[in-house]
């Protein structure tokens, strides 16, 4: 059996069910593997600034679909055993 139990999603509020499940992994390295990490940029599009870096944030993705949170649950320990990651 798979110990570590990879799940996400794009609503900070997790829904009940298992609709935010994305997979089973034997170590919790192999499910962090899967997170894309993406540097988003948004620029001035006009006056002296144009083209200038405005802001930037970091993106998470999983199979190219953007997410606001995911956990990776350790199943042996599962009263307590959550690595917990989101995007502020």
């Amino acid at each position: 059996m798979k110990r570590f139990l990879l799940t996400a999603g794009d609503c900070y509020y997790p829904q009940s069910g298992d609709n935010d499940w994305v997979g089973m992994f034997d170590t919790a390295e192999e499910a962090e593997r899967l997170i894309q990490r993406e540097t988003v940029h948004e620029y001035f599009s006009r006056g002296p600034r144009k083209g200038q870096v405005k802001s930037s944030k970091e993106v998470l993705k999983i199979r190219d679909t953007e997410i606001d949170w995911y956990e990776i649950i350790d199943l042996q320990n599962w009263s307590g055993g959550f690595m917990s990651r989101w995007n502020p």
